[in-house]
């Protein structure tokens, strides 16, 4: 019966040991995986494209505010004639300008509505873009510099990373170097 125990014991250790030899072996030979961040909104407000772009949006914007601004001097000057003339204007003409004075209020509401969705709209789509263009170039360095993985430091909650992971430098200077 001894002889048995211990041919059983001697199966069981030798099974686990050759079981666990090629875990441990192939744990050792598993290549280690190349981490690296990137903060796209860095790269996206200093780029060349990213401050052209917000530029571009910029005098767009000005463009509008005057416009929305001449309209509104208009309406004060309407305003102020009315004040004007309502002591001698018939209840039926002052009425009347008093109309007309709020429909072009709320002409006036929709057009700075307006303007303010299609300038956000037009902002998202050129950040949407150059983002693309961004993730592009990240995916070619990370091919090129076999990384396993790239994060976005701010999406992707990164709340630490060394200076040796960050690659929005690189990464920024690939991107102006491409456009």
């Amino acid at each position: 019966m001894r002889g048995w125990r211990a041919w059983m014991v001697g199966g069981v250790v030798a099974g686990s040991l050759a079981a666990a030899g090629p875990l441990a072996g192939e744990a050792a030979e598993a290549p280690s995986l190349r981490i690296g961040i990137v903060d796209l909104q860095a790269i996206l407000t200093q780029s060349k494209v990213g401050q052209a772009a917000k530029a571009k949006v910029r005098a767009e914007a000005e463009q509008k505010q005057k416009e929305v601004q001449g309209k509104e001097r208009e309406l004060v000057k309407m305003r102020e004639e009315l004040e004007k003339q309502a002591a001698v204007l018939s209840d039926v003409a002052r009425k009347e300008k008093e109309d007309t004075l709020r429909r072009r209020f709320r002409e006036l509401q929709r057009l700075a509505d307006d303007s303010e969705r299609d300038l956000q709209k037009r902002e998202s789509d050129t950040v949407n873009e150059i983002l693309k263009d961004i993730a592009a170039v990240v995916r070619s360095y990370g091919q090129e510099k076999a990384y396993g993985l790239i994060l976005e430091r701010t999406q992707a909650g990164v709340i630490f990373g060394t200076d040796s992971v960050d690659l929005t430098r690189e990464i920024l200077e690939r991107f102006n170097a491409k456009k």
